[in-house]
């Protein structure tokens, strides 16, 4: 998979404290060619505004300088849909982020601005402190001492690059080691020796060269990527920040450090970890020196590891963030580690505790290789629990030796984790992707109470109910775990989460939890018909006002096992039944709210082997060129990059006729397609596209998955020459132009199917048909218009074993 390049991007604040004296000498070096007056904050004064578009938005820049001519563009995150930009200093800035907000056509707006580094107290004993023994580093390091060719990203003050004992370290496919995103140059070694230690220590942790008579030794002997996102005075901004993780994730990182934190949930920030993310870094974050207060982002985001820290003894450290969030803990407290002027010194702070983390999960990387959540599962797996509360140790302490002695279980490699719904978006697509049943008025989306991110679904009426069948990116199946979070408030006495839904009856599974008597029923409806299947009734209690995790395992033999937790993480109550009725279905939300208030949920998700896999990009022509295509029959056929997908370039065509093929990317019976086309319309005319697989080299057999905007017809036919067999057949479908779908095409020894989801992942048609005439072959493309030249755009084709 080539690593696509978009840098994108309240402030981020570090974590640490100095505990105890700095030793060493030296000056700045002068071959660095800047001095301290030469460099300010390089965090801009003015108000740049962050906008987040829809998926469907392929030119965002000029989207918003047609909604805001006035606005001078500072960022185009094309990958990510996002745009910067700031206004004249006689602009109204206010109505304009209020006019932005407004529109239905635009996902996010916010300010880019910054926040302090945060300070804890000190004590004495911090300086008995030895968080590499702690964490049993010196019987892993008979195992592995790390390698070279695994890289830690440290984003975070500047890092004295030539220190003794990070110079051996540094990646040497850039000049100085990193970059520095703070001053936009090559170099990101400290401005100020004195006062931008942060960066220097936390990398020291994680890569001190080992073994070397120099020092100390860090945890890991790995190559460290240095990105300084954080200026001299502590502050960093989001917009450096993600450039950053863009960064780091585009130049080949495999863990990202980020001992950095903000109180405030960011949008473009989330955006970037997701990339990261979905990329295969594993992003491990800092939970925060706000002991009480909750995890700081981005530790909060699920994407990443939140790492708490922890005393000489083994508690919490009085100064850790702590809450649901945390997955791991380390040492913090006291931590010897590399300072500026080629020197030692100790400091204190969940900044601290993180790389400990990053550290030993580049040493399991030097040993095994591991997707980034077979690599975060195995960290927890692996981890020592210290007897703490899961609020604050999460799995327990991360322990080196155990994680490079112990093998790491890959059987759930085909396991994935799908958003089933967060409910960020608009009311209208709220209505489209749900029927409300009763009590329409009492359910929407609300923007004051939510788990993760700006919105959470909302009942507030006496008696509502919605359920989707359709719509949702993925619904859950016997195989599955379904979480969700749920919140009740006001005096809300019965809550229901629905799965299982059939469509045009009352028929589903439903967990019922009643709230005034501390009771959690799972039901089975048929009809309109309850039938109690289990309980749990006693040796719990449900309180207002808290997060609780609902998760239901659903198993392939039939059994139902209801588990929850409580915002801690605190085992609240385990129930199991055994009921095959409904092996597939939709899902849906429903309360009885005689006493009054409300419920909220949020974060819907399917988890599990038969949860969709991930699939690997096959195809996203960021080569630029069409060279790997052994059948071109038209010169209409290039790579733009005009209206990327994602990445750079995508396939572009814009005459009547012409078709490329390519058996260098082959299909195979058993697998899963995902293609994203754009068709476009020119003067009134709508395009189409066929998407051949299975096809021979001269394209004489093929199948193909031909989709019409223009005639609204979507087909799966095998053809021959002139044999034409129609396997699949819908029309009077209403398929969108002029925005990215996404065609899907599954086989198995027998049937094919064919799918349609349009830019919001609403399912726009599906059709199935039986042909085993072709096992394998190429792939291909093929645009035939007889009246106008209409664009279509290719990008993105993805691929997996079913």
């Amino acid at each position: 998979m080539n690593r696509r390049q978009y840098i994108v991007g309240a402030g981020i604040a570090g974590a640490s404290v100095l505990t105890g004296t700095v030793s060493g000498t030296g000056s700045r070096r002068q071959e660095h060619g800047r001095t301290e007056s030469q460099h300010g904050s390089g965090i801009k004064t003015g108000t740049e505004i962050i906008v987040g578009l829809p998926p469907s938005s392929n030119v965002p820049t000029a989207k918003i300088r047609a909604i805001v001519p006035n606005a001078s563009i500072e960022r185009d995150y094309r990958g990510l849909r996002v745009v910067t930009f700031r206004l004249p200093s006689n602009a109204n800035q206010n109505a304009v982020i209020a006019n932005l907000k407004a529109r239905d056509d635009i996902r996010y707006v916010e300010t880019n601005g910054t926040l302090s580094t945060e300070v804890v107290p000190t004590d004495t004993e911090f300086e008995n402190q030895n968080g590499v023994k702690v964490i049993n580093c010196e019987s892993a390091w008979d195992i592995t001492q790390g390698s070279r060719d695994v890289k830690i990203a440290v984003l975070d003050q500047g890092v004295q690059h030539d220190h003794p004992d990070l110079a051996a370290a540094m990646d040497t496919q850039f000049a100085n080691g990193g970059y520095d995103f703070v001053d936009k140059d090559d170099d990101p070694y400290p401005d100020d020796l004195v006062e931008e230690y942060h960066g220097t220590h936390v990398a020291g942790i994680a890569v001190a060269d080992t073994d070397n008579s120099e020092g100390i030794a860090g945890v890991s002997k790995s190559t460290l990527m240095a990105g300084r996102v954080t200026n001299e005075d502590h502050i960093a901004t989001k917009t450096d920040l993600v450039d950053g993780i863009i960064w780091a994730t585009d130049n080949g990182a495999d863990i990202i450090n980020i001992s950095l934190g903000s109180e405030s949930y960011s949008e473009v920030l989330k955006d970037a970890v997701s990339y990261a993310h979905q990329q295969g870094a594993l992003v491990v974050a800092a939970a925060g020196n706000s002991y009480g207060g909750k995890v700081r982002y981005p530790a909060a985001y699920s994407e990443c590891i939140a790492v708490s820290a922890l005393t000489p003894s083994g508690n919490t450290g009085g100064y850790s963030s702590i809450g649901s969030e945390i997955d791991i803990a380390a040492p913090g407290t006291g931590i010897m580690s590399t300072v500026n002027y080629g020197g030692y010194g100790r400091y204190t702070g969940t900044s601290m505790a993180a790389p400990f983390v990053s550290g030993v999960a580049a040493l399991v990387l030097s040993r095994w290789a591991l997707t980034n959540d077979q690599l975060r599962n195995h960290l927890e797996k692996t981890a020592v629990d210290m007897g703490l509360p899961g609020e604050r140790q999460g799995s327990g302490r991360v322990d080196a030796y155990n994680a490079v002695s112990t093998t790491p279980d890959t059987s759930t490699a085909n396991e994935s984790e799908v958003m089933i719904d967060n409910f960020e978006y608009s009311e209208t697509t709220l209505t489209d992707n749900y029927s409300i049943n009763r009590g329409a008025s009492g359910v929407g989306l609300d923007q004051t109470v939510a788990y993760e991110g700006s919105q959470s679904l909302e009942i507030n009426n006496t008696d509502s109910e919605l359920v989707s069948y359709q719509g949702l990116n993925q619904y859950p199946e016997p195989g599955n775990t379904i979480s969700l979070r749920i919140n009740a408030t006001g005096g809300a006495d019965t809550v229901n989460f629905l799965y299982g839904a059939q469509s045009g009856s009352d028929s589903w599974y439903f967990v019922k939890m009643h709230f005034p008597n501390n009771n959690v029923f799972l039901y089975k409806e048929k009809s309109g018909s309850t039938t109690l299947l289990s309980s749990a009734t006693t040796g719990f209690t449900l309180s207002e006002d808290i997060w609780y995790n609902l998760e239901i395992e659903w198993r392939a033999d039939g059994e139902h096992i209801i588990r929850m937790t409580d915002g801690s993480g605190t085992h609240i109550l385990e129930f199991a039944a055994t009921d095959s009725t409904y092996t597939d279905g939709g899902v849906g939300f429903s309360a009885y709210l005689a006493s009054g208030g409300s419920v909220k949920y949020d974060q819907v998700k399917a988890i599990g082997s038969d949860a969709e896999p991930s699939m690997e990009v096959v195809e996203d022509f960021e080569s630029g060129n069409l060279q790997d295509y052994n059948y071109i029959n038209s010169t209409g056929w290039s790579v733009s990059d005009g209206a990327p997908y994602e990445g750079t370039y995508s396939a572009f065509h814009n005459s009547k006729v012409g078709t490329i093929y390519t058996d260098t990317i082959s299909y195979q019976r058993g697998e899963t397609t995902d293609t994203r086309v754009y068709l476009g319309e020119y003067n009134g005319c709508k395009s189409g596209i066929e998407f051949w697989f299975c096809t021979s080299s001269d394209g004489s057999e093929t199948y193909m998955q031909f989709v019409s905007a223009e005639n609204n017809k979507h087909y799966i036919v095998y053809e021959n020459g002139s044999e034409i067999r129609y396997i699949a057949t819908e029309t009077n479908v209403d398929i969108p132009a002029n925005e990215w779908l996404r065609l899907e095409v599954t086989t198995d020894e027998q049937e094919i199917t064919g799918k349609i989801y349009s830019s919001s992942g609403t399912l726009v048609s599906s059709i199935s048909g039986t042909d085993q005439t072709l096992a394998s072959g190429g792939i291909g493309f093929t645009d035939e218009w007889q009246d106008q030249d209409v664009p279509v755009y290719v990008d993105a084709i993805r691929k997996r074993t079913n």
